[in-house]
């Protein structure tokens, strides 16, 4: 019986995958999610890690309505018509 070497694998063999565009695509995809929870970090830090916004809570202020009777506009018969001054 002959000995095997050390270095050869057992069972079937199967060629090795080759990358292809594929494979492209999903590196750039990983990089790009790494690169934006990057930013989501950076940009968290900025507001001192504050998940539940009770900061932004307290400064929000209810605005007051707009009057639209305030506006100087003179009524005319068709609203599209150019104005003559």
């Amino acid at each position: 019986m002959s000995r095997r070497d050390s270095t050869s694998r057992r069972g079937v063999m199967v060629p090795q995958a080759k990358n292809d565009v594929y494979t492209a695509l999903l590196a750039i995809s990983l990089a790009a999610i790494l690169i934006a929870i990057i930013c989501l970090l950076l940009e968290l830090r900025t507001y001192e890690w504050d998940f539940r916004a009770k900061d932004a809570r307290a400064a929000v202020t209810v605005a007051q309505p707009f009057e639209l009777a305030s506006l100087d506009v003179p009524a005319t018969a068709d609203p599209l018509a150019p104005r003559v001054a």
